[in-house]
């Protein structure tokens, strides 16, 4: 008798060495199912996107070294899909899609051997995205992507190139130097001059007969334009007026500000009274204020009536440090030189991103020696001595030889020079005179012999 586990052996066998592409299940309506895999047709040749080394490998063998296959070569434009490159300042983000999976190198560079970095993804999908990162603003980049198929087909994008953008330009321009208010019988003359900054545009004054104006958009607009000085008619006897001298780059940036004023005053004869600017008090704030003062080789705390060592060839930043944040008032820098003269007076600014922080930039003093310094405020219309110290310049210039408009002002530059050729024009016509008389001379004495 033969056991029934035995019976099912030849069943399994011949279930076993049947194919599975040759299986089927028929039933009493005639309904087939087939376990043929679905996009792979088993015809030898390799036939992307529906095929590929996973799903057909019958069809999609990978190449043998020496020998050629059958499988269809794909083209950059197939694996490089709407390449896009939306840069920033200092970052990049380069995307794009392929028809089939793919891996890939990313290289890059400042030229066209892309020796700044090389990006890799061994994760075989269709949609692709790098971004760079610590790149220079500004700056033309080339980059390459090689893409690699599951089948080992590499494809090159060629080399392509982007440019990072440009931060804006929110540095401002130096202030206007040198500027001075001179009254006269029908004017008054403000002269300055211009910084030397590449992007300087033009100079815009705006006055009032209150206080200095702090702000390019307030006060009454009298000038803008990139001469060096300005007749100011529109003037009555009896005021004082205050001058504010902003200087603006091309990105539209305003420097703090220089000022001068002038007392504009006419006597009986029409003539301008001597100005005699009043000296305000010294106070000391209820609320601290801490100066310090920096060039490129330190930072040193200004302390009252303390004298700094600087470069007289180097600007120089003074910070206000407030300790209470509510800052209702406007302070300003004054400079004078060794003989008293104001060598510039400049606002303060706030300090991006330091709450409580104003500065000043100084200009370069150029000439070596001893220069005051004097912080003023300036509340409702009344100024106030709120700091002084001096700055000891060295490294400049040890006599006046540079910038002489500074020390003589360009009218009497102007008034000097017409002088001079008055001078002249009064020698030679003397000369041209003595001349003519001794030909008249000689020529009586010749007729009476």
């Amino acid at each position: 008798m033969i056991k029934k586990p035995f019976i099912l052996i030849p069943f399994l066998l011949t279930w076993l060495v049947l194919p599975l592409s040759s299986f089927a299940v028929e039933g009493d309506d005639g309904m087939n199912v087939s376990l043929e895999i679905i996009g792979c047709n088993n015809n030898g040749i390799c036939e992307p996107p529906l095929e590929n080394f996973l799903n057909c490998p019958n069809d999609c063998k990978p190449e043998e070294e020496g020998k050629t296959g059958s499988v269809r070569p794909v083209s950059s434009d197939e694996i490089f899909m709407n390449i896009k490159v939306v840069p920033s300042y200092t970052t990049a983000v380069i995307t794009w899609t392929s028809s089939i999976p793919t891996i890939y190198n990313l290289s890059w560079g400042e030229d066209a051997e892309f020796r700044d970095g090389i990006l890799k993804n061994v994760h075989f999908v269709n949609d692709h995205r790098v971004e760079l990162i610590n790149l220079k603003s500004g700056t033309t980049y080339y980059f390459k992507i090689e893409a690699q198929t599951h089948l080992a087909q590499i494809v090159s994008s060629g080399t392509k190139y982007f440019k990072t953008l440009i931060p804006p330009d929110v540095t401002p321009p130096a202030n206007p130097t040198n500027v001075t208010a001179t009254p006269s019988p029908s004017k008054i003359t403000v002269e300055w001059t211009n910084p030397k900054d590449p992007d300087f545009d033009y100079v815009r004054i705006v006055r009032s007969t209150e206080q200095y104006i702090s702000n390019p958009y307030l006060g009454k607009l009298v000038y803008e334009g990139s001469g060096q000085y300005f007749y100011d008619l529109d003037v009555e006897s009896g005021n004082r007026y205050f001058y504010t001298l902003f200087a603006r780059d091309k990105s539209g940036n305003f420097s703090s500000g220089s000022m001068a004023s002038a007392l504009y005053i006419l006597d009986e004869t029409g003539q301008v009274r001597p100005d005699k600017e009043k000296e305000p008090s010294f106070i000391i704030p209820l609320q601290p204020i801490y100066y310090s003062v920096t060039q490129s080789t330190f930072t040193e705390n200004f302390e009252l009536d303390e004298t700094v060592e600087v470069s007289a060839k180097e600007k120089i930043r003074v910070d206000a440090n407030f300790v209470s944040s509510k800052k209702s008032f406007d302070i300003w820098i004054e400079i004078r030189d060794r003989y008293d003269r104001v060598k510039g007076r400049y606002f303060f600014v706030d300090v991006k991103d330091q709450e409580g922080t104003r500065e000043v930039i100084i200009p370069e003093l150029i000439i070596n020696g001893l220069y005051s310094v004097s912080v003023f405020r300036q509340y409702d219309g009344q100024f106030e001595l709120i700091h002084r110290g001096f700055f000891e310049a060295i490294g400049g210039d040890s006599v006046f030889s540079r910038d002489y408009s500074y020390f003589i002002p360009r009218t009497c530059t102007i008034t000097i020079f017409l002088i001079l050729i008055i001078l002249i024009i009064i020698l030679l016509i003397r000369k041209i005179y003595k001349k003519i008389k001794k030909k008249e001379k000689d020529k009586k004495e010749q007729i009476s012999n």
